[in-house]
Parts: structure tokens; C-alpha cells; sequence
């Protein structure tokens, strides 16, 4: 094993220490290969450890992953504290006592990323990457308040009849379906993020690193940054989409080289939208935009077992249709008979574009 993956395993096994649980000797497995994978994606994406300097916050050595340490200590024990704050606590420390504004923002930045897993960034250490937006911490806002404003509660009142959700909403069935397709990303408040135009929705697919804020939460007895109830939420967004049992869920998610499904905690899908606070209006999106859209080809109307009462009568009369086409020829009764085939297959289209709307 050469150093430098010695170096990120040891800073990954003090990060995750201290960001998520205190004082735990053991560590899950699936969280510390989770975690590990997100950290060296921050580090490959924004090249922190080859080519940019360290004011943009990286860890450049073991002095400065302590300086990490020590900020997200101090972090997770002053929550209502404003970014000015931050940056007057973290000049006091010896290592930046000759830093500008720029550095200590970056650091407070990066240590903020590391800490919430959100693209939490100042817009000269923007990424090109355009499908995740940036989130800047202003001087105006505390650091509690500045969460909760990407994780709000939704205000959208929907009837008893809108909020059950169909056993096939799954993952799975709508890109076999409905032609979606799936961005895995490392920004929470990107979860669930649907894309119209293109089809594609983003998921954030380290459920054993919510699961160990919650862990560490209860624990430690304090409330993690990001409140209880979103990583809840978004636990149960992933166990609702990607059931664990599912062998189309397990097909698709290891040709993207994902295993977060079989990692607990697992419980009952919701399949009830008012179990969902944060993630209410996305999921309804998702659900309304998506997995109620038509097929787009016969070989998905082939597969598109939505519906499976639609499904025979849209086949056989389609049968219907082919075995009269076939057999009679250009006789009067031919045409009689092709033309009820017709209709019949004519109303099942009209009948299935109904109900996939109503």
C-alpha cells in the first residue's frame, strides 16, 4: 500500500471519528468504505491534493487534517454561529495567523463539506460541474439556519387519494419504463433532483453515512448539523426506491457498481407521501413527471406492468387485430372485423392515456 492511500486512510479513519460518532473503537464497514469513497472524490474532483494550493482548504498534511478535526469539533458545538465567527475562531488558531479572507473561507468551506456532504463552496472554487449549483454560506445567516434552508419542510397539501403511491414506483421499473436515468451524487440537498428535459434524476446513494450521523446522534445525545428528520427522510427515500428484495433493484444497481441497498436500517417501504416532510415535493415530481408518463417504445409497452388489467386488454385486442388482419383477407367480413379490432385497440390507447393522467 503505497503512502499517500495511507495518508487518506488515516485521515478518513480521524474524520469519521469525529464528524460522526465520539469516542466508538469499531467502525461499520460499509460506512468506512462509503465514506473513504466520498472523500477521495472530493479530493480528485477539486484536485486539492496535487495542484491547488492550500488556502483552498485542503488537507496537506497530517497537521492540517487536524486543523479539520479541530474545526468540525468546534462546528458541531457552536451551530448558531455565523461565518464572521467561524473566521475569527479559526485565525486565533497558530496555523492561520497570516491567513486572508480567502483562506479561511475555503477552509471553513471545505471542513463544511466534509462535515454535511453539501456543496458548500465560494464561487472562485466553483467546479465544472453545472448539474450540481453551489451553495454559498453568507455572513448574514447561521450556520443552523443556512441548512435548514436547503432541507425545508413542504408546504403542499395533497388529498388521501394523491399521497398513495403505486407498489412499481421504484427506480428499477422507471428507467426500464419510463426512459430515466440515474446521476449518483456526492451533495445531499442534490437528492432527488429532477431533471425534465433530460430524464434524469440524482440520488444520493450513501445511506451507511446517514445512518451513522443518526448513530453518532444518538450516542453522543447531541442533534447532528443536518436535522435527524432529513436523514431519516432520506434513508427511507432510498429504501422506498431501491427495495433491498427487488431482483430488477439488484440488477440495475450492480451494473452502476452501487451496494447501498443492502445496508440497513431497512423497514417497510412508505408508500405514503405524507411520511415525507423534506422530500414530499420531489418525490411527487418524480412520481407525477415520470413513472405516471406513458411508455415511450413498444418495448416498453411490452414491459409496462403498471397496470396489468390494461396491459391484457391492450395485448389481446392487438392479437385481435393482427389474427383478423391475417386470416380474411379483403372480404366485407374482414372489414367488419378489423374495423371492431380497431376500435377496441383504439380505445384501450385512450382508456390507458386516461388513466396514466388521471
Amino acid at each position: 500500500m503505497t503512502s499517500a492511500s495511507n495518508n487518506i486512510q488515516e485521515a478518513c479513519a480521524l474524520l469519521m471519528q469525529n464528524i460522526f460518532y465520539r469516542n466508538i473503537e469499531s467502525q461499520n464497514i460499509a460506512f468506512s468504505n462509503e465514506y473513504e469513497r466520498f472523500y477521495k472524490q472530493e479530493l480528485s474532483r477539486t484536485h486539492y491534493a496535487t495542484s491547488l494550493p492550500r488556502h483552498y482548504g485542503a488537507p496537506a498534511s497530517q497537521n492540517d487534517t487536524n486543523d479539520i478535526v479541530t474545526l468540525c469539533k468546534w462546528l458541531k458545538d457552536h451551530t448558531k454561529a455565523y461565518r464572521p465567527d467561524v473566521r475569527e475562531y479559526i485565525s486565533a488558531q497558530s496555523g492561520f495567523k497570516d491567513a486572508n479572507a480567502t483562506t479561511l473561507n475555503n477552509h471553513i468551506d471545505f471542513t463544511l463539506r466534509l462535515m454535511l456532504m453539501m456543496n458548500i463552496r465560494q464561487q472562485e472554487a466553483r467546479l465544472q460541474m453545472p448539474e450540481t449549483p453551489i451553495l454559498r454560506w453568507n455572513d448574514s445567516t447561521s450556520l443552523e439556519d443556512f441548512i435548514a434552508q436547503h432541507f425545508p419542510r413542504s408546504n403542499w397539501q395533497i388529498t388521501p387519494r394523491e399521497c398513495c403511491l403505486d407498489p412499481w414506483f421504484t427506480v428499477a421499473n422507471m428507467v426500464r419504463i419510463c426512459q430515466l436515468r440515474i446521476r449518483w451524487t456526492d451533495s445531499l440537498e442534490n437528492h432527488l433532483r429532477l431533471d425534465r428535459r433530460s430524464r434524469v434524476l440524482s440520488i444520493f446513494p450513501y445511506k451507511a453515512c446517514l445512518s451513522a450521523y443518526l448513530e453518532g446522534s444518538r450516542m453522543s445525545g447531541d442533534e447532528p448539523l443536518i436535522p435527524s428528520s432529513v436523514l431519516e427522510e432520506t434513508i427511507k427515500s432510498l429504501n422506498l426506491l431501491f427495495p433491498h428484495w427487488d431482483e430488477k433493484t439488484e440488477k440495475l444497481l450492480e451494473k452502476q457498481g452501487q451496494t447501498f441497498h443492502q445496508h440497513g436500517p431497512f423497514a417497510p417501504r412508505a408508500l405514503n407521501l405524507n411520511e415525507f416532510d423534506h422530500w414530499r415535493n420531489q418525490l411527487l415530481e418524480v412520481y407525477e413527471e415520470i413513472f405516471r408518463s406513458p411508455p415511450a417504445s413498444w418495448a416498453q409497452l411490452w414491459l409496462d406492468w403498471r397496470n396489468s388489467q390494461q396491459w391484457w386488454t391492450f395485448w389481446i385486442a392487438l392479437l385481435i387485430l393482427i389474427l383478423t388482419l391475417l386470416s380474411h383477407g379483403s372480404d366485407r367480413h374482414s372489414v367488419v372485423g378489423i374495423g371492431a379490432s380497431a376500435a377496441i385497440l383504439m380505445s384501450c390507447i385512450e382508456t390507458g392515456s386516461r388513466l396514466q393522467h388521471a
